[in-house]
């Protein structure tokens, strides 16, 4: 894909791109190699069958880019531009 601007005179432009953002929840998951309380010492949490703590109210939630195929952000593509008002605005 091409994109291409036309810049007139007394112009600065660029393009810019304007992302596709997501927001991802994630539920922690404590995984329990040994726990112990008191003298005893166990591999699972407070002697029970299951050794993983997951609490359904607790989540974290992150915003992050959508990425295509090749793993870059995908969005839409914008020009921008504005005037100049000296030869050193134009760098």
């Amino acid at each position: 894909m091409t994109t291409g601007i036309s810049v007139p005179p007394r112009r600065k432009a660029w393009l810019a791109l304007r992302p596709v953002m997501r927001t991802v929840r994630s539920n922690p998951v404590f995984h329990v190699d040994e726990y112990g309380w008191g003298r005893t010492i166990t591999h699972s949490w407070r002697g029970r069958a299951y050794n993983e703590i997951v609490s359904y109210g607790a989540y974290y939630d992150a915003v992050g880019n959508v990425l295509d195929s090749n793993g870059q952000p995908t969005g839409q593509i914008v020009a921008r531009d504005r005037g100049v008002n000296s030869r050193a605005d134009c760098g």
